[in-house]
């Protein structure tokens, strides 16, 4: 029996499909290898700080972009057609090397053997929203797996996110014309580019107006929570905390990092403000000070039971309507 027909350790198979993906995928006739993660042996003998690092990291020769690919190899899907890829700490730490200008990757191989997979993908990190991914997900994504990846594809896989929002926006017209249903994604926007419009009209100043105005932006801080939206953050959270929940004196950074790891556990959120609850008052340095009632509920698998919170949110917004302290008081947990 040859050597690739009896290849059952599953470190003996990564490394083979590792060794793939540096050869046939990225060879070295169009990519130029920067970064190559050491060998359990070498870490064995010494620690090595690039171990943390994905797999590799490649340079584009005719485009000369830099990018992180970190190779898994799986025989099969699962019986619910997904595959499991990365745990949580994994993520975070791949996610702290990827950078606008050098994106991280997952090269998954999925069938066959790991020296002639079946099929290869390769997804973009923002796409592992959960611990296991679906197979319509990873077949997105699928490359030519008995090929250098050409640099028009790699491209294209990079500005995916980019040219999907064109498409959204070039499509805005004909959504409204059809009188659809409007993403939400969509309705955030409409209310963020409704505050910035209703703050520059000239008004006589009442705490009304300025309370109508706090509730959209809380509003508005609440969808982008409930979807995701970690880009948009910097509108809604001052860049530095005084109180953040259990935590003082936090910054923004540490704010999103946290919220990116706690999206990843449980990833399925509905939020509800009681709007009847809210209570707002101003302070002598014209910040707000707010109270209101929260139904916040979570759960981390999709075919699990939401946990439901019901929760007294204190906090204090700045004039210019971003978060400068908040904290929660549970009121009960059913």
């Amino acid at each position: 029996m040859s050597e690739d027909n009896n290849i059952n350790d599953s470190y003996a198979k990564g490394g083979i499909f590792e060794q793939y993906i540096k050869d046939i995928i990225f060879d070295k006739s169009n990519y130029d290898l920067l970064h190559i993660t050491p060998s359990d042996e070498q870490i064995k003998e010494r620690y090595i700080e690039s171990s943390k690092k994905p797999d590799f990291k490649f340079r584009c020769k005719k485009t000369k972009q830099e990018f992180f690919v970190e190779a898994k190899y799986r025989a099969r899907y699962d019986l619910e057609d997904k595959v499991k890829l990365l745990d949580l700490d994994r993520y975070i730490r791949y996610k702290e090397y990827e950078t606008p200008e050098i994106p991280v990757f997952i090269a998954i191989g999925i069938g066959g053997k790991p020296n002639k997979p079946v099929s290869i993908s390769l997804i973009p990190l923002d796409e592992f929203k959960h611990e296991k991914l679906f197979k319509s997900v990873i077949k997105k994504y699928e490359i030519d797996h008995k090929r250098s990846l050409n640099a028009k594809k790699l491209v294209s896989l990079i500005n995916k996110e980019e040219i999907q929002t064109k498409k959204a926006h070039s499509s805005f017209k004909r959504i409204i014309s059809k009188k659809t249903l409007w993403p939400l994604v969509i309705l955030f926007f409409m209310l963020v580019f409704f505050i910035i419009f209703y703050s520059l009209k000239i008004g006589n100043g009442s705490n009304k107006k300025e309370e109508q105005k706090l509730k959209s932006q809380i509003q508005a801080y609440y969808d982008a929570l409930e979807n995701d939206n970690l880009e948009v953050l910097d509108y809604f959270i001052n860049e530095k905390v005084s109180r953040w929940y259990n935590s003082s004196n936090v910054d923004l950074n540490t704010i999103k990092k946290d919220l990116q790891k706690y999206y990843y556990k449980y990833p399925f959120r509905i939020i509800n403000i009681d709007w009847d609850s809210f209570i707002m008052y101003e302070l002598p340095n014209n910040d707000y000070v707010v109270s209101y009632i929260l139904d916040y509920k979570i759960k981390s698998k999709a075919n699990g039971n939401y946990s439901t919170y019901i929760l007294n949110i204190k906090a204090i917004w700045s004039q210019d309507f971003k978060i400068k302290s908040m904290y929660e008081e549970q009121l009960n947990k059913n």
